[in-house]
């Protein structure tokens, strides 16, 4: 067993199951007595006893933080806590722009990293241009509600002068893509994790678990790291958030086998900087539509 103290990780617990084996590993014999089977108990919660001494000395205030690891009561607390908190500064936000990486396996293919150029303003303005992979050249605008909602696409590279409306949901438009470009952004990506955890929560055969990173280094900033187990989405999904603006940093994804199914990353983020329809505009003279 291991037990998780708040802020300071995982600490193991010699804990064994005693109507299977006693203190040493063994098998229970025929002829074991009551007596011998509570003495190794009462050893056990004296070796116990010992380990939230320590915790403790070392971490004062510890000993009410502590809680059985896939319970993770304080993390999941912690964790929902954040990302609601990233939610409530983001629908304070009217534009933003940044530098968006996108690397996902689609139908088992895993595609080159992407390096995008993003534009978003509320309620659902989208400009991207890729930058770096598959689609390098590759410009679009989506706006909810505008064009019978399709989004207007330059393939860029030699078709570049060719103007396509599309559907977001398309074959086309997803044969290299796991989500919609609606889909795409600080905004969808951590409601997706909130939704994901309080879908999961509220499902008596889910397995979800949460752990919560109070400060790790993502995209050579400090960030908060919370990894979702064995949610209805991922085997494992990983959410970091800025410590500074407590914006999304990235949304990491793994397979039951380890593999990696999905990762967006986002960098330069700049809030507010005065976006206007004219971001989102096809017409506008800094595109190639």
């Amino acid at each position: 067993m291991h037990v998780t103290i708040r802020g300071k990780g995982v600490v193991p617990v010699p804990v064994r199951m005693y109507n299977i084996k006693n203190v040493s590993g063994e098998i229970f014999p025929i002829g074991y007595s009551m007596h011998e089977r509570l003495g190794d108990m009462k050893r056990f919660f004296l070796g116990f006893l010992g380990v939230v001494t320590l915790a403790i000395l070392l971490f004062p205030g510890g000993a009410a933080r502590i809680a059985l690891a896939q319970t993770s009561g304080d993390d999941l607390e912690t964790s929902l806590s954040l990302i609601r908190e990233s939610l409530e500064i983001i629908d304070t936000i009217h534009d933003y722009q940044a530098i968006f990486y996108k690397h996902e396996r689609v139908n088992g293919r895993l595609f080159p990293e992407e390096k995008i150029f993003m534009k978003w303003m509320a309620p659902q303005y989208i400009y991207m241009r890729f930058e770096q992979g598959e689609q390098k050249g590759q410009e679009l605008i989506y706006v909810q509600g505008r064009n019978d909602d399709l989004m207007t696409v330059s393939p860029g590279g030699a078709m570049g002068m060719m103007t396509l409306d599309i559907a977001t949901d398309s074959d086309m438009a997803l044969k290299k893509n796991r989500h919609t470009v609606p889909e795409v952004g600080i905004g969808p990506n951590i409601s997706l994790v909130l939704t994901t955890l309080e879908v999961d929560l509220q499902n008596p055969a889910s397995t979800v678990w949460v752990e919560y990173t109070d400060s790790v280094t993502f995209n050579r900033e400090e960030c908060h790291l919370i990894c979702m187990h064995k949610s209805s989405y991922a085997a494992l999904s990983e959410v970091y958030i800025y410590r500074d603006t407590k914006l999304p940093a990235g949304f990491i994804s793994y397979d039951e086998n380890g593999e990696l199914l999905e990762s967006y990353r986002y960098v330069d983020i700049q809030t507010n900087v005065g976006l206007d329809e004219y971001d989102f505009d096809p017409s506008n003279e800094a595109y190639d539509f």
